[in-house]
């Protein structure tokens, strides 16, 4: 038996070995037996991992054996294992035999390394180079690593190709431990990462579910993570991917999500720019409390402040394809979209210098601006002399407000109670003051308030329900002095006008559409006379249960006469109600009739009432189809009253035609027939003329018939 050595776990163990005749010559083995392995005392033996090989490259009696102890849990370290053949035929003999010999990881040897390539390793003098260190500790610290002088480094790690200089993994086991963990002493940097050329100086990366990339707490009032800049160099870059926020920053119960303070010299605060589909800037506030973005100023400085630079625009905001230029959404239960308040100040102030205070341009078919609320917009003033809103035009042609629609309405106010409510304690309600004038618009929609004075010129082309009109002073489209309607001429371009009067309105109607014969028709009409009124359609459409049409004749005169078109039209199309309505519902007064008179034209539906008479000739052949007269449209006594008939009928009646099978051939041929040895013949009424012949057989030894009883 040969011993083999002290395999490291997982190893691969080979060896060879021989077989003999009795006279010592190499030969193969009849029976190849079992080669397996027994582990310590154990009784137990494997054949896992074990390949065999006899006549190894083709040489009698010489035997190649390979063992894969990575191959089961078998093979564990700690143990001795003998390698042994079983139940082998060998020059006609049964051998059973131990081959060799192993162990793994079962030997210890004590070392005591004096030197290192050289260097005495007491004094912390020697350096040791290794391919590769596996350090496992269950105790405690796995590696310390200290510098102590000339600003020498703890560890240094450098990775090769796409390899990293220090791949660090936390618990794997449930555990909270983080892969690094650094903290810095005294004014020292807990972590000091820093980039050559393009490389990151960190490339920090969260688990694949919802691990942290980097997780970074400040205690008391140090700051979590600082990052200095040198250069023109961003001090923090962060893209995110996919769904994912580049910057996902949560403040504390109190504290600040992200604090962003601008250069010392021209700086922005925040500077952000939204990807091809991602947000320039997406805040949402958490909790009941918390804002999507808060900015508050302290002493005498402003909140927010953003100024263009010579010819630029102080806030420029485009969307992508399909998205909204800035989309501000309040929080459920309440929340405003923007509260903006301001204790001494304007609340906001928007100031164009040279060009437009605020241009916003919605995109086609869309808004420039959007706002839904309850209400939309809520701005108050503090103060007896201060203004809700206040716009001011700058400039001789600066306009205070301008709204300009395309292809549709420069402004657009809807409400589900007013679309605008406005409330002035002590002061007007709206205040317009321009140099031109005062509001150049039209007015689409009603206006049910009172217009205090008209200075200008008024253009009434929309319905002006209601509209009370103090004091007109200047008026060309309607003239007048102080009241506004004394001696009104109506100029063309009234489209509609409706007028609201306590008293009495006279008008002379002189003629209509150019023609004075239907002025003098409709007032004949409207004055008692009762002239005819002609028109091409009449659509009336009643209310609550009354009828639509009531008509009444005088003297013999009928209710309504109606006569159809000239063509097949008829005279009355009658069409009942959506559920159970009737077509036509005729009642008679007194002993009228329900109808009265002929009806010469065909019903094509349903009579479900009782017909007094029908005329001579009234019902024809015609009038029945194929099929109309069936069982169940006769009665019982009918049907026997045509039974009487046809047995009272005689037979001569239908002999000319009657089938010879019918019941009609069974009558002629029980009184009017005759035999001879092999025909019978059928005779008419008449008994001359053949009706039907029959062939006999006849059988003279046959029973005869000597009677017929009950």
């Amino acid at each position: 038996m040969m011993y083999l050595g002290n395999y490291s776990e997982d190893a691969t163990v080979d060896f060879m070995w021989d077989t003999n005749d009795s006279d010592g010559a190499s030969i193969t083995r009849a029976t190849d037996g079992t080669v397996s392995v027994y582990k310590g005392n154990s009784t137990t033996q494997s054949t896992a991992g074990v390949t065999d090989t006899e006549d190894f490259d083709s040489l009698t009696g010489i035997h190649h054996c390979r063992i894969d102890t990575s191959a089961d849990a078998f093979y564990e370290t700690g143990y001795d294992y003998m390698v042994v053949l079983s139940a082998a035929t060998i020059d006609g003999q049964t051998v059973n035999s131990v081959l060799a010999h192993f162990s793994i990881e079962n030997r210890f040897q004590e070392v005591d390394v004096v030197k290192i390539n050289g260097s005495a390793t007491n004094g912390n003098n020697a350096t040791l180079s290794l391919k590769q260190l596996s350090i496992i500790n269950s105790d405690g610290t796995a590696i310390i690593a200290n510098s102590t002088g000339s600003n020498g480094h703890g560890a240094s790690f450098q990775g090769h190709g796409t390899g990293n200089g220090i791949y660090a993994g936390g618990e794997l086991e449930g555990g909270t431990g983080a892969g690094i963990k650094a903290m810095g002493a005294s004014a020292a940097a807990g972590l000091h990462a820093e980039s050559e050329l393009t490389g990151p100086g960190a490339y920090l990366r969260g688990g694949s579910t919802s691990g942290q990339g980097a997780l970074i707490e400040a205690q008391t009032s140090g700051v979590g993570m600082q990052i200095n800049a040198a250069g023109n160099a961003a001090a923090l870059d962060l893209d995110g991917a996919g769904t994912g926020s580049g910057l996902d920053s949560t403040g504390g119960a109190t504290g600040h999500g992200a604090k962003l303070v601008g250069g010392a010299t021209s700086g922005d605060g925040l500077n952000t720019s939204g990807g091809t589909e991602g947000d320039g800037i997406s805040s949402t506030g958490t909790g009941e409390t918390g804002v999507g973005l808060l900015i508050t100023a302290s002493g005498s400085a402003e909140a927010l402040k953003v100024s263009g630079n010579s010819g630029t625009d102080a806030v420029y905001v485009a969307a992508g394809t399909n998205q909204k230029a800035v989309h501000i959404k309040g929080g459920s239960g309440g929340g405003e979209a923007i509260h903006a308040e301001s204790q001494a100040d304007v609340g906001v102030l928007i100031q164009g210098v040279g060009s437009q205070g605020l241009k916003i341009v919605g995109g086609s078919g869309s808004a420039g601006i959007l706002v839904e609320g309850e209400p939309g917009i809520q701005v108050d003033a503090q103060g007896s002399n201060s203004y809700g809103i206040q716009i001011s035009g700058v400039g001789a042609s600066g306009a205070a407000a301008y709204f300009e629609g395309q292809a549709g309405k420069g402004i657009i106010i809807n409400g589900t109670g007013n679309a605008v409510d406005i409330d002035s304690s002590s002061g007007d309600g709206i205040e317009v003051t321009g140099s031109t004038a005062d509001i150049d618009a039209d007015i689409t929609g009603s206006l049910s308030g009172a217009v205090g004075s008209v200075t200008a010129n008024v253009d009434l082309n929309a319905d002006q329900s209601g509209v009370t009109i103090g004091t007109v002073t200047t008026n060309t489209d309607m003239r007048g002095t102080d009241s506004a309607f004394l001696a009104a001429s109506a100029p063309a371009n009234f489209g509609s006008l409706v007028i609201s009067v306590g008293g009495t309105v006279n008008a002379d109607t002189v003629a209509i559409s150019t023609d004075t014969t239907a002025a003098d028709n409709l007032e004949a009409m409207l004055d008692g006379t009762r002239a005819k009124l002609y028109l091409s359609q009449l659509n009336i459409q009643a209310s609550g249960n009354d009828s639509a049409i009531s008509a009444t004749g005088a003297g013999t005169g009928n209710g309504a006469t109606i006569t159809g078109g000239t063509s097949d039209a008829a005279g009355m199309a009658l069409v009942g109600g959506a559920t159970n309505g009737d077509g036509l519902l005729c009642f008679a007064a007194g002993t009228g009739k329900d109808i009265n008179g002929d009806v010469t034209g065909n019903i094509t539906g349903n009579l479900s009432g009782s017909v007094g008479s029908v005329g001579a000739g009234g019902i024809v052949a015609a009038s029945f189809g194929a099929g109309a007269i069936d069982a169940a449209a006769l009665a019982t006594d009918a049907a026997q009253e045509i039974a009487d008939e046809t047995l009272k009928r005689g037979v001569s009646n239908v002999e000319d035609s009657a089938d010879t099978s019918s019941l009609g051939a069974l009558i002629l041929a029980a009184f009017h027939s005759s035999s001879t040895a092999t025909t019978w013949t059928v005779k008419k009424t008449n008994d001359s003329t053949t009706f039907d012949t029959k062939t006999l057989t006849k059988d003279s030894g046959a029973d005869p018939v000597t009677g017929v009883a009950d």
